[in-house]
């Protein structure tokens, strides 16, 4: 489907406008730290030239998110978004800020590395992680700047350390205790939307994933398939054979449905045995291939010596005109994609139930 004559709405301009501004503060941090190679001391030199090079690399991550945004690929994920770029422009004037303090203190290494620190914090802001996470969906992009701030902000920290005296210990523990807490909220983060048998998306993470994507998917005119099956007879493999097995093969069947799906479609572990996988621009002619796909990926494949089977309850819709938001949107269609499934099962299981609907 043509969606290149698709107009920009607001949102999605002001989606632009906060990326350009991410954009904008790499390029300005890159340019910082690439002077300060020839400003500071010799020993500092190729510290600061990998500095520079590590946000070359983020600065083409937002020349690509900024492409894909322009093009409407990237969905409006902000509730707010008009204040969010209010803040993210008030942060561009406080890392130019830092950033020529800075340079003011290039021959002083302690002062210098302790700006520098406080300008890695910075550009930590709370829009960073949902934006990195739909950019790297949107573009399939592997990596982000949010991914590779652990290891980013490790190295200023090493290198402050090299030059910190024992007069202000509290501040190289205050800085390690900050970088600790990070690292925790990722992990909480991860826990809270992350199944941890699979790896795959929890519930709650595949209703917020899919929030932004079903969106996109309305704006653009998009038909979608939305899918929600089962382990059939899964009971009794856990009576028979215990909760291990059970286990192990909720994790293959994940694994290996996961397999069978592009990197644009979403799936989660709904609760139990039950996994809801959302597809996109699925055209109508390829909804049964999809799910007969699926369907025998599972059938053809002995899991700890035993064959399992799957049934699929499944919507194929037209959305352009529902008055739902994104997120009710999609609750109701795995609501109906469960319909699907019982009937499914009543037909005898290993086997799928399509409908298609005009919302």
């Amino acid at each position: 489907m043509d969606t290149s004559t698709v107009k920009p709405d607001k949102e999605t301009e002001i989606l632009c406008k906060i990326i350009e501004n991410f954009l904008h503060i790499e390029q300005e941090t890159a340019s910082a730290y690439r002077k300060m190679a020839s400003l500071a001391p010799p020993d500092q030199k190729a510290f600061w030239e990998k500095a520079a090079r590590d946000e070359d690399e983020h600065i083409e991550f937002w020349h690509i998110a900024l492409q894909s945004a322009n093009q409407g690929h990237i969905p409006p994920i902000f509730d707010s978004p008009a204040e969010t770029l209010e803040g993210i422009e008030k942060l561009a004037l406080k890392i130019h800020d830092i950033t020529e303090k800075l340079l003011r203190h290039a021959d002083e290494p302690r002062k210098a590395l302790a700006i520098a620190l406080k300008l890695e914090f910075c550009n930590l802001c709370a829009e960073l992680p949902p934006l990195c996470s739909v950019v790297k969906r949107a573009t399939g992009l592997r990596t982000s700047p949010y991914d590779e701030f652990y290891d980013h902000l490790s190295a200023f920290i090493e290198q402050y350390k090299e030059y910190a005296d024992d007069e202000y210990p509290e501040i190289l523990t205050l800085i390690e205790a900050n970088k600790r807490l990070w690292a925790e909220n990722v992990k909480l983060r991860q826990h809270c939307n992350t199944d941890e048998l699979t790896n795959l998306l929890n519930r709650r993470g595949f209703i917020s994933t899919g929030r932004p994507l079903m969106n996109l998917a309305k704006r653009k005119h998009l038909p979608l398939l939305m899918i929600i099956t089962d382990i059939d007879e899964f009971k009794e493999i856990n009576d028979q054979f215990g909760h291990h097995l059970g286990d192990m093969v909720i994790k293959e069947t994940a694994a290996i449905l996961k397999q069978q799906l592009r990197e644009s479609d979403l799936i989660g572990r709904y609760g139990g045995d039950e996994f809801v996988i959302f597809c996109p621009g699925v055209e109508p002619e390829h909804s049964e291939l999809i799910l007969e796909k699926l369907r025998k990926a599972i059938e053809s494949n002995s899991i700890e010596g035993h064959k399992i089977t799957i049934s699929l309850g499944a919507v194929e819709a037209d959305i352009r005109n529902s008055t739902l938001s994104g997120s009710l949107l999609l609750k109701d269609l795995v609501m109906k994609a469960d319909l699907q499934l019982y009937e499914a099962k009543g037909n005898g299981k290993n086997c799928f139930k399509c409908r298609k609907m005009v919302l």
